[in-house]
């Protein structure tokens, strides 16, 4: 029996070293930072910092690339929009908490409460952030609300796959929304979009106060843009085009096709020579030579080349005169040579016609 038990307590033993084992690999898991080869790039994920107010600031974790939105553990595309509006309420900024995210629920609803053809089949809407700015307001029970919408297609097939929607049409869209979920209830002095307080404002008033526009700060900001350098950024439509320098670098991003200019590979991979500027071009890098220059470096000078052709060519022209005057010279010599051989012939028959006749 008490071998048994020996063994019960040694087994249990055993396993509770194992499960600590376990926990004390597991925890550093949980908290690992990432590093570039540890996000799944397919997912459109990447390594970033966190500046999150939670105790996860500063470390290194698998965000959605920069411009991407996340929603449900997926980096969707997105078309973002800065929509501002006036909420005619003194009481605003002490149950912020609470409007934030009846603000939100509001413009989350709109695509199924609402029964335009165009945009409510397509498309959703979220509300990625919103600010609340009653310094730029004079009068004290106005404050001023800063919304920033995405809208994405509910057939998202990739990143790039964005709504087709123009600016008019949304600002068209979203007004007359407004409008037809708006209510005042006399009683309490206070008008309604929906379920959401808005204030003691008439429909004009409150729709007067209303804007909304591209976001054209994502070029500006690193929480949007994911360019390699910065200033190639362009911002088209509430997101960024990014693009590599086509004359100094190299295109060399882990998904190029879905998003050029992530990263770029700076600096030419030869010596360009006499003030020639290497450039990318045709996949590869050239140099572009300065004039008078020529060569796979610029290593070669015309002039001097020139110089050198037309010194081969007058040298060749005085030893291809060189050459006449020679044979001219040896053709005469010959031919005297042979006059004098035949003047010798003609004496000697003549010395020989002589002696017959003596």
């Amino acid at each position: 029996m008490k071998i048994i038990n020996s063994k019960v307590m040694f087994y249990i033993n055993l396993t509770f070293l194992a499960i600590f084992l376990l926990a004390i690999d597991f925890v550093p898991f949980v908290n690992a930072e990432c590093d570039e080869n540890s996000c799944n790039v397919t997912d459109n994920k990447r390594c970033y910092e966190t500046f999150d107010n939670t105790s996860e600031f500063g470390k290194k974790k698998c965000k959605c690339l920069r411009g991407l939105y996340e929603l449900d553990n997926k980096c969707i595309g997105v078309l973002r929009f800065d929509l501002q509006l006036k909420l005619f309420k003194n009481d605003v900024l002490l149950i912020y908490n609470e409007i934030k995210p009846e603000i939100r629920t509001y413009f989350q609803s709109i695509p199924q409460n609402s029964s335009n053809v165009l945009i409510t089949p397509k498309y959703n809407i979220d509300v990625e952030r919103t600010i609340f700015d009653p310094k730029r307001e004079r009068k004290p029970n106005d404050v001023l609300v800063l919304i920033k919408l995405v809208i994405w297609k509910k057939d998202y097939k990739n990143p790039n796959d964005l709504p087709q929607i123009e600016l008019d049409q949304i600002k068209d869209f979203l007004m007359d929304y407004i409008s037809k979920s708006y209510r005042y209830d006399g009683a309490n002095n206070t008008a309604f979009i929906h379920n959401l307080e808005i204030g003691d404002v008439n429909l004009e008033n409150f729709l007067r106060s209303f804007n909304i526009k591209y976001n054209n700060f994502t070029c500006s900001t690193s929480e949007y843009n994911y360019c390699f350098d910065h200033t190639d950024c362009t911002p088209i439509s509430g997101r960024v085009k990014c693009k590599c320098n086509e004359l100094t670098s190299i295109d060399i991003s882990p998904q190029k096709d879905l998003f050029p200019g992530e990263v770029c590979e700076i600096g030419c991979t030869k010596s360009c020579y006499n003030g020639g500027l290497c450039r990318y071009k045709d996949a590869k890098f050239t140099c572009f030579c300065p004039d008078l220059y020529i060569g796979d470096q610029c290593q070669i000078n015309i002039l001097w080349f020139i110089i050198a052709a037309v010194s081969l060519v007058i040298m060749l022209t005085l030893l291809s005169c060189a050459c006449g005057v020679f044979e001219w010279l040896y053709n005469k010599n010959r031919e005297k040579q042979k006059l004098i051989q035949r003047k010798k012939k003609d004496s000697g028959d003549e010395s020989e016609n002589d002696e017959k006749r003596f």
